[in-house]
């Protein structure tokens, strides 16, 4: 199959692919997992390395799920044992700031509060702390760091993104189609970008998962990267602003919020996992609850009461029909009270 793969177009790829996903009982066997796991997992990154993350997205998708479900959770080479970050995914900003007077009158419009060159190189700063978190260790970076934050959330908190109902109903029909592969940094787009939803929210869950790895226990990550109690404080005080900011954008923020909050409480337990090495999931022995035992005085009334029953029919079927009605007639009871 990895032949195959690396001689065929990419189309021709993505219809064979649909073989290995319909067969992939067979490819998990015992049998055929130890001796071939090693192939299928090189000839997936040869494949990977081939797609474009941009025009491919959907096929990449579909090669990292069937590794994920192929592979069990510990295994080591789908792990970041030592917790490092893609430090390759560096986000470009423009060196000069744009000369444009349309583009400065159009600013105004559409946003509220001035948008300068010097806001602009703060906002994009935020991305290189998101990157690689442990720049929040040195001293000088905190406060450039801090600077920006403020500088940021302060223009969030103040310029509130309100609910339009046309826009709200739109959203709900187009809702899951969002995507973005990459942050777009022109200068012309950033007012846009601050007024759209979905952009404000990936900003805050940026900050929300900073702030979690910043107090979270990291096994791998040396001792000396420590808060000191200010910056404690400090990252304890923009949490909940974030979180203030995140229940007050339309629409559904209190919605999103409680949904963030439990993919955060998730996390936890996977960086827990990650502390202990990373240990084989096994499932947990439930035992299964034993059947009720009879009693022997209910079997014994029941079957009394049975008994009675069936001598009352068998008395009944003796006796004609128009007597026995008669009978119950006289003493009026009902004709089936005597069952």
């Amino acid at each position: 199959m990895g032949d195959i793969f690396d001689a065929t177009t990419l189309d021709i790829c993505q219809a064979l692919f649909e073989f290995m996903e319909k067969n992939f009982t067979t490819w998990k066997d015992p049998l055929f997992f130890a001796s071939c796991k090693n192939n299928i997992l090189r000839m997936c990154n040869d494949l990977l390395r081939r797609l474009s993350k941009s025009q491919n997205t959907l096929f990449c998708g579909r090669i990292l799920l069937f590794l994920a479900m192929y592979f069990p959770f510990s295994e080591r080479s789908g792990l970041n044992i030592v917790s490092e970050f893609n430090l390759d995914n560096v986000t470009k900003l423009e060196t000069e700031p744009s000369p444009d007077d349309v583009y400065k009158n159009m600013m105004e419009e559409v946003f509220p509060v001035k948008i300068d060159y010097n806001f602009y190189c703060k906002f994009w700063s935020l991305q290189d702390y998101f990157r690689n978190p442990n720049q929040c260790y040195n001293r000088a970076q905190w406060r450039e760091f801090v600077n920006s934050s403020n500088a940021v959330l302060s223009v969030f908190r103040n310029c509130k993104v309100e609910a339009d109902p046309i826009e709200m109903v739109s959203t709900s029909r187009t809702e899951g189609r969002h995507y973005f592969v990459k942050f777009l940094t022109s200068q012309k787009l950033l007012a846009l970008q601050l007024n759209d939803v979905h952009f404000r929210r990936t900003i805050y869950l940026q900050f929300l998962i900073l702030f979690q790895y910043l107090n979270a226990h990291v096994k791998s990550r040396p001792e000396s990267y420590e808060l000191s109690a200010d910056q404690v404080d400090w990252v304890r005080e923009t949490t909940e602003l974030v979180h203030k900011l995140i229940k007050e954008t339309p629409p559904h923020g209190k919605k999103f919020m409680k949904t963030i909050l439990q993919i955060l409480q998730r996390e936890e337990h996977w960086i827990t996992w990650k502390n202990e090495g990373c240990p084989a999931l096994k499932p947990v022995a439930t035992k299964d609850n034993p059947p009720k035992r009879t009693k022997l005085a209910d079997s014994t009334t029941s079957a009394e009461a049975s008994s009675s029953d069936f001598s009352k029919l068998s008395k009944l079927n003796r006796r004609p029909l128009k007597d026995v009605l008669i009978e119950r007639k006289d003493k009026r009871q009902p004709f089936f009270k005597c069952l």
